[in-house]
């Protein structure tokens, strides 16, 4: 038996190892801030106003949810801007004014901050509704010139509940039901899904999208048959930008087909995911342990209320080796076991596990760790009592960066007084930048304009070229565009805040506005610690240096000596042992790359990030 244990447990590492891996790299750079965004212009205003006038905001949410960042830049008006503010109501209707920014008017910008009194929890919801905006107003147009819908940034999510009962032909010999979750590329052109279905008579033989409302039949528009995988849809097709904009609109429902149901077995009308929506894709290779006799998988959609304090949630899943004993959600991150936060036994249904929760249990913390990709769902059996089937719980939100340029931040002396605001949001998968800049009163039009790998104060070589997104007309200029982002040197650099913008002119070649792009407020939130020291311990202690070329020093503060585990991007233990304070710990033999390290101290533990490079 021992050996079989030894063997099971060999082949588990093996198997997990890479889906590990990918998992650990989505939520790496996620963080519980929340980023807004608008595009000013004069056609939303209502009624809308003929102008070439256009303006960018930004909105960043700190991780308290008691500061919200506010910068804007706009050119092209028809003269100075008299008030600006952000006003209640949704696209395409007038509200009433709720913060007056107009004291924060900087030349062609705002610099602005929303704080105390003036940062209600319904001001929060109507933001992540979208259903606040932007007027910016002119002597010209007093009721306002250009306007843009604040916005969440985010990817468009979807989720389907499929039944026999939603079939509008008659269904013979099954009670099965279905979830899928689904998500679309941020420029509509691919559509991801994650399907499990129960109970089916038998595996699927097509399944597709179709248009119409609930209670219609319609053609199909998205065929992904070639998709199903035994009693499951999952991967990734191509749409179009059209086919998106149905999907967002409620006119389309998935249908499954059998051979004994060949007009459809189950079907569900596909609705979108609320903004502060979650999915998690279970499975036995997320567990920590090894699985025993169970090919079992789940799907799973969580969305939080806007007031922060209700977790909504559905899950579906198939083929565990037995009744469920317990259902959890667990705060840690991949590759590691962690305590219980919410009990999900008690709303067990069959095969589905659905209900709503509020109180204390769905606190600041637990909103923080969610964001931040920490919270797990767990599912436990007798065969499996520490969990059969497990999955990460991600956001549908982007990662978002801020950036402000101006000639200061140049490492060459620069006296020109161009200034601009911008913004990056990354996807969950890291997958794709978005980028938008607004930049004015530049000595002259743009002649290049680049994202720089490089700490601020310092130059570095050029990561991605966006010269060809500005107009390069003019001393205002704006840009917005998508990027692909596939180099993992890339991925760290930004989400360790090093990278910047800079912008070049014939005056000035070298860079005459420049911006480090940044992942915390520029609104006075603090900025994020160095991954190699340990704050949240009651006596923080340092290692460094961090990046290390294979040394790592180990400064304990009052502590003589500590244990730790150090822990691969798989979450495989590679290191373990005890640590004085002054000694070292050695990663030379070590492969380059992300290794974890986790530090106890008596009843205190933290786990530190570490790049061997």
């Amino acid at each position: 038996m021992g050996v079989n244990i030894s063997i099971m447990k060999k082949i588990y590492t093996l198997l997990t190892g890479f889906a590990l891996s990918i998992s650990m790299s989505m939520a790496a750079h996620l963080g519980p801030q929340i980023l807004f965004t608008a595009h000013l212009t004069g056609a939303q205003e209502v009624p809308a106003v003929t102008t070439a006038a256009e303006g960018l905001a930004s909105l960043y949410l700190n991780s308290t949810r008691d500061t919200l960042c506010v910068r804007v830049s706009w050119s092209g008006l028809s003269g100075a801007a008299t008030g600006i503010h952000i006003h209640d109501g949704a696209a395409g209707s007038n509200g009433g004014v709720v913060i007056n920014l107009t004291t924060d008017i900087q030349g062609r910008q705002v610099y602005g901050r929303i704080t105390g009194s003036d940062l209600t929890p319904t001001l929060i919801a109507s933001l992540l509704s979208g259903n606040t905006y932007v007027n910016l107003h002119t002597a010209a147009n007093m009721n306002g010139e250009i306007r843009g819908q604040i916005m969440p940034e985010m990817d468009k999510g979807f989720y389907s509940f499929l039944t026999t009962a939603e079939e509008t032909s008659p269904v013979t010999g099954s009670t099965a039901t279905g979830f899928a979750v689904m998500k679309v590329s941020q420029d509509k052109k691919s559509l991801w899904i994650e399907l499990i279905a129960d109970s089916l008579t038998s595996f699927p033989g097509g399944a597709h999208i179709h248009y119409g409302a609930a209670g219609s039949a319609g053609g199909v528009i998205i065929n992904l048959t070639s998709l199903i995988k035994d009693n499951r849809i999952a991967g990734t097709v191509a749409i179009t930008p059209g086919l998106a904009d149905t999907l967002m609109s409620g006119m389309a429902y998935l249908n499954l087909h059998t051979a004994m149901n060949p007009s459809g077995e189950i079907r569900g009308q596909i609705s979108n995911l609320p903004t502060l929506g979650f999915d998690a894709v279970l499975d036995i290779d997320q567990e920590t342990e090894p699985v025993i006799g169970s090919t079992a998988r789940g799907v799973g959609h969580f969305h939080v209320y806007g007031g922060f304090d209700t977790l909504h949630f559905l899950i579906q899943y198939s083929g565990l080796s037995g009744a469920i004993t317990g259902v959890h959600l667990h705060e840690e991150n991949v590759g590691v076991s962690g305590g219980v936060v919410v009990n999900l036994t008690p709303f067990i249904d069959g095969n589905v596990i659905s209900g709503t929760i509020t109180g204390s249990q769905i606190n600041e913390e637990f909103i923080n760790a969610l964001f931040s990709g920490g919270i797990y769902v767990n599912i436990h059996t007798n065969l499996n009592p520490a969990g059969e089937i497990r999955g990460q719980l991600y956001r549908y939100l982007r990662e978002g960066y801020m950036v402000e340029l101006d000639d200061a931040q140049e490492v060459a002396t620069v006296e020109s007084g161009g200034r601009g605001i911008g913004f990056v949001s990354v996807d969950r998968d890291q997958t794709n930048i978005q980028y938008a800049l607004s930049i004015t009163d530049l000595s002259g039009p743009i002649t290049g304009a680049h994202i720089h790998t490089g700490d601020r104060g310092m130059d570095g070589g050029v990561a991605f070229n966006l010269t060809d997104a500005f107009m390069k007309t003019g001393k205002n200029d704006m840009a917005m565009g998508i990027i692909s982002l596939v180099d993992a040197q890339h991925k760290l650099d930004l989400r360790n805040n090093k990278m910047y913008v800079n912008v070049h002119t014939d005056k000035f070649p070298n860079g005459e506005a420049r911006g480090q792009i940044e992942r915390n407020s520029p609104c006075g939130e603090a900025p994020e610690l160095p991954t190699g020291i340990a704050a949240s311990l009651q006596t923080p202690v340092e290692f460094y240096p961090n990046p290390t070329s294979g040394t790592l020093y180990v400064q304990l503060g009052e502590h003589a000596e500590a244990n730790y585990q150090l822990m691969d991007a798989t979450g495989r233990k590679v290191a373990e042992g005890i640590v004085a304070n002054g000694s070292s710990i050695q990663m030379n033999t070590l492969s380059n790359g992300i290794y974890f390290l986790r530090i106890e101290l008596g009843s205190e533990t933290q786990t530190l990030k570490v790049q061997k490079q």
